[in-house]
């Protein structure tokens, strides 16, 4: 009876569910099947979702644009001034690269033009190999008047008829320096120019005007345009040309200022200067005039007369030569680094640039001035603590009084700008720019620090140029040089040859062994 209850119970049919029913095989495709849609939905779910950012990150780009440089290269980054142009250029300007690529400067010719061609929509650059397209390379030839011989690796810059060549050996500056000292035989290159000459280039067929300055003569003045003596001005020349200005000499007692004058430059005279030359400036001055005027220390001892013109202009240029001794070379100049905060020298101290003066006397504002509507003198140079002036001269010695003469922050150049009231003009204000030495910027020491920069931009900035206010200097270039014995190159070509491939045979064996044990 147990038995059978037992075995009763033991045969009670049990009740299970569906999916217990399912063999393994059906419940194995079950869940490949839901996670086969799980992938495909995160799938599809990252792909919006990646898409939704590049939307997102190119939707704010487009609204707040930055561009880096990454590279070591500097040759690319163009200034203030070359950009204002770029921006403001309304005329189409067509470039032509008439170059070998294999050629050491090409690349950095083409990767500046690259960053000319981004910042203004105006320019058209094109590119020329003679030697690899030598049929177009003669069309170029026919079409600007190319000479076959030395017209080779040239940039082309024309516009609306006009054309300005810049030459492959324009763009480089050299050191000759050790070469002159007879220390070395080599003359290293050690700054392009690239952006000075591309930038010049462009205004001069765009602005078909050029303007004219004039620079006084007769009173032992810097020659301008002479590049023999080191004195001259020959390299300044230059730099006004390549700022599209005429420059011409002028004899004041002859013929006057004439209508045509857009500045006088004055450079370091040292011989007095006739009374009605000091009437004629002012009156010029007075009309709105732009003055650039270098005094020198070699008329310290001397009366020019030009001193006692700048004090009705608001400066005062003393009898004296300052120095700086923990900011020199060789005691007799002067590296500045403290600039006044003006549109001239504003460039200069954001990119921690230097002048180099030589004996410089010192330039500042007057103590007391005169009148309803005194003229606004800026100082734009000035020593640092360790300045002390020198007034006393002795057989071509200085010596400093310490009783007498000033120690501490000496102004060296000033900037002034005056209104004009009551006469009708083409400009609005005078402007002058009056700097305690014209030796820094001779064919010497022009080249030196950023002195040609200061001189252009004070240029510019007296003709009311303001798009040219951004200081274009030459760019440095880093040599990296590796001078090696001829054993050590037999070891580096073993390394090169063998030591390379080796390594590589080595690592794909080692990971075919690991996968076969």
């Amino acid at each position: 009876m147990e038995i059978d209850k037992a075995k009763g119970k033991h045969n009670q049919p049990i009740a299970i569910n569906d999916t217990q029913q399912k063999s393994p095989a059906v419940v194995s495709k079950v869940w490949s099947d839901r996670l086969r849609w799980n992938i495909a939905f995160h799938v599809v779910g990252s792909i919006f979702a990646v898409l939704a950012i590049l939307v997102m990150v190119n939707y704010l780009s487009a609204r707040h644009f930055e561009r880096f440089y990454l590279g070591l290269g500097v040759q690319t980054r163009m200034s203030p001034g070359t950009l204002n142009i770029l921006h403001t250029l309304e005329e189409e300007v067509r470039v032509v690269v008439f170059f070998d690529r294999d050629e050491i400067l090409f690349k950095p010719v083409s990767a500046l033009l690259d960053e000319y061609d981004y910042a203004s929509g105006s320019l058209r650059v094109e590119y020329v190999d003679y030697y690899r397209d030598p049929a177009k390379a003669q069309m170029i030839k026919n079409e600007f008047g190319l000479s076959p011989v030395t017209d080779q690796n040239v940039i082309i810059f024309s516009s609306q008829g006009r054309t300005k060549i810049v030459s492959q050996g324009s763009l480089s500056e050299y050191d000759i320096d050790a070469v002159i000292r007879q220390e070395s035989n080599e003359v290293r290159r050690i700054g392009f120019r690239g952006e000075q000459m591309f930038t010049s280039a462009i205004l001069n067929v765009t602005d078909p005007d050029p303007m004219k300055l004039y620079h006084l003569t007769g009173h032992g003045e810097h020659p301008i345009g002479d590049y023999k003596q080191e004195m001259g001005y020959g390299q300044f020349a230059d730099l006004l040309k390549e700022n599209n200005i005429e420059v011409e000499p002028l004899f004041l007692l002859e013929k006057g200022i004439p209508e045509d004058c857009r500045g006088l430059i004055i450079a370091g005279p040292v011989n007095p200067l006739h009374p009605k030359e000091l009437t004629m400036i002012d009156e010029y001055l007075q009309r709105g005039g732009r003055l650039f005027c270098l005094m020198t220390y070699f008329s310290v001892q001397k009366k020019t007369g030009l001193r006692e013109l700048l004090e009705k202009w608001g400066v005062d240029v003393e009898q004296n030569v300052v120095f700086d001794r923990k900011n020199t070379h060789s005691q007799r100049d002067i590296l500045v680094r403290s600039f006044g905060a003006h549109e001239i020298t504003q460039p200069l101290a954001q990119a921690n640039k230097q002048l180099e003066l030589v004996l410089p006397r010192s330039v500042d504002k007057l103590d007391k001035m005169e009148g309803a509507n005194p003229p606004n003198v800026q100082s734009l140079l000035m020593t640092t603590e360790h300045g002390e002036e020198v007034t006393e001269f002795k057989d071509g010695a200085f010596y400093h009084d310490p009783y007498q003469d000033r120690r501490g922050e000496i102004s060296l150049a000033v900037a002034v700008r005056k209104g004009l009231t009551g006469i009708v003009s083409e400009v609005d204000e005078t402007r002058i720019v009056v700097v305690g030495d014209s030796m820094f910027l001779s064919n010497q020491i022009i080249v030196a620090a950023s002195n040609r920069e200061f001189a252009s931009m004070s240029i510019n900035w007296l003709l009311d140029r303001t798009r040219l206010l951004g200081g274009i200097g030459p760019q440095p270039v880093t040599e990296y040089r590796i001078e090696m014995t001829q054993s050590e190159i037999q070891r580096l070509s073993w390394v090169l040859l063998a030591g390379a491939p080796g390594f590589l045979i080595a690592v794909g064996c080692g990971v075919w062994l690991k996968r076969r044990y």
